[in-house]
């Protein structure tokens, strides 16, 4: 299938630790977000069947992100809305719902205090089960479900958290709570090793979460996923603006070939969401938010404009303090 914005050449998009280590030291020295510094190191143990296996790492998402609001909504900052953990566990997107606008009220209000909150509880969580040295992020699902119940501003957004966690073998994981079609991907050697599906009442009518009293979905409605994960991967999530735009396989050769080339997760945000907005102002590409309308039965060409918000996590091994 042709598109009109071409991919770039991903022949070397792969998250290669040595590439992947020299894009963290990068970013920490310009200050990039999220505040790890890690590279992966190579598995070790020692020999003979009586050997103990070694503990498995602790990792972290070292986090960069990139938001551009709809060209009509710049004046007031867009309607989405994200948090970074500055502990590397955890991280959230949320999308304010833009009809609410009819009704003269700015859903990003909403969106913001609900990240905001989110960012709250998780450290609270956080700090609660670990100590000042966690070596696992809080639950998604109790971060979402305080941070809803905490939200008094008008509007409703959908919303994505996700933050480290044990597997069911006490293997890294990435643990997800997902109401709506903001969502992530994670990435593994420049492919899809999993995709968050959307949540939707019916076309383009997304699960959200509202101010209390508002008619709405719950954070018990959310869709709750656990990942494993690898020193190395990349985890990509967004709003909508993202993923009705960019498919997720190009979101993952994308993110990798970023890591790949020594670029640290801001910039490689930045590139997802300048390439999503591309696609959003061409009428004629084959977009995801296209495909999805003619599957529907809808005559829609071309991409979706709306605010799009991209943060881009390396999953890195742990070091010094951190």
């Amino acid at each position: 299938m042709a598109f009109a914005v071409p991919l770039p050449a991903l022949a070397a998009a792969h998250c290669a630790a040595p590439t992947l280590a020299a894009a963290l030291a990068a970013e920490a020295q310009a200050g990039g977000a999220g505040g790890l510094t890690g590279a992966r190191a190579a598995d070790a143990g020692a020999g003979g069947a009586s050997a103990t296996p070694p503990p498995p790492p602790t990792l972290r998402l070292h986090a960069g992100a990139a938001m551009l609001p709809h060209p009509d909504k710049v004046a007031k900052g867009g309607e989405d809305a994200f948090f970074l953990s500055p502990d590397g566990l955890s991280l959230g997107v949320a999308d304010g719902v833009g009809g609410w606008g009819e009704l003269g009220i700015d859903a990003g209000e909403y969106s913001r205090a609900l990240m905001r909150h989110c960012a709250d509880e998780a450290a609270a969580l956080t700090a609660a089960a670990g100590g000042a040295r966690p070596a696992s992020g809080p639950d998604p699902s109790a971060v979402l479900t305080a941070a809803h119940a905490r939200t008094r501003a008008q509007g409703s957004a959908t919303a994505c958290v996700l933050a480290m966690r044990p597997g069911e073998k006490g293997e890294p994981a990435l643990a997800a709570a997902n109401v709506g079609d903001s969502g992530f991907v994670v990435a593994r050697a420049g492919a899809v090793a999993f995709k968050s599906p959307p949540q939707q009442h019916g076309f383009n009518f997304p699960y959200q979460l509202g101010a209390p009293g508002a008619a709405g979905d719950s954070p018990a409605d959310a869709d709750v996923f656990r990942v494993a994960l690898r020193a190395g991967d990349v985890v990509v999530a967004g709003t909508d603006g993202l993923f009705d735009n960019v498919f997720a396989e190009e979101a993952a050769s994308m993110a990798c070939a970023s890591a790949a080339a020594g670029e640290g997760p801001a910039a490689a945000a930045a590139t997802l969401a300048a390439f999503a907005r591309s696609r959003a102002a061409d009428p004629l590409c084959a977009s995801p938010f296209a495909l999805a309308a003619q599957a529907m039965g809808y005559p829609y060409r071309g991409g979706k404009m709306d605010d799009i918000t991209v943060v881009v996590a390396y999953v890195a091994e742990k070091t010094g303090g951190v």
